[in-house]
């Protein structure tokens, strides 16, 4: 349970404070970033669909912080280190946590937490803005980069399982 509840139905919903109930295109992202145990396995299953579009996405966070360690250590080590707030107000919830993008225990990265919607207010001083700023545009340009994503459009029936802390979706 969580405060959305057990299973929740994603349909068009202006009145909820979250991405996920508009027909919007939701970018590469992690659930829970706001939360201090954000979600681990995660599914998606697909109901009914009428429509166009609609495809679910999936993009290897762990080949991203790879890619950052051996072509952009300087951003690796940004986006390692800075603890970056993520925050939800709705619902008659408010919840805010901050951890790296990529969150490492003992030297051994254990959770990718990224989502730009989510993202509370960056109370940093100018150089360490300049700093962060490039590192996140570059972690999601990446992310979003078709040659990172998995695409599948769900049919009525099928589910699709994944690690929320290790895979964008």
């Amino acid at each position: 349970e969580t405060i959305f509840g057990g299973f929740w139905e994603f349909t068009d919903d202006l009145s909820r404070a979250d991405t996920a109930y508009t027909n919007i295109e939701l970018l590469a992202h992690t659930d829970g970033t706001y939360s201090h145990d954000a979600p681990g396995l995660q599914m998606l299953h697909c109901l009914r669909f009428e429509g166009t579009g609609g495809a679910s996405t999936l993009v290897d966070g762990f080949a991203l912080a790879e890619w950052f360690r051996h072509h952009r250590p300087e951003m690796f080590d940004v986006l390692a280190t800075t603890m970056i707030p993520g925050e939800y107000l709705g619902d008659g919830a408010h919840l805010r946590a901050e951890r790296p993008v990529l969150r490492h225990h003992q030297g051994v990265l254990q959770q990718v937490s990224f989502n730009t919607a989510d993202r509370a207010a960056l109370h940093m001083s100018p150089d360490q803005l300049d700093v962060l700023y490039p590192a996140l545009v570059e972690f999601e340009r990446r992310a979003n980069d078709p040659v990172n994503i998995w695409e599948h459009v769900l049919a009525p029936g099928e589910a699709l399982l994944f690690d929320n802390w290790r895979v964008l979706h």
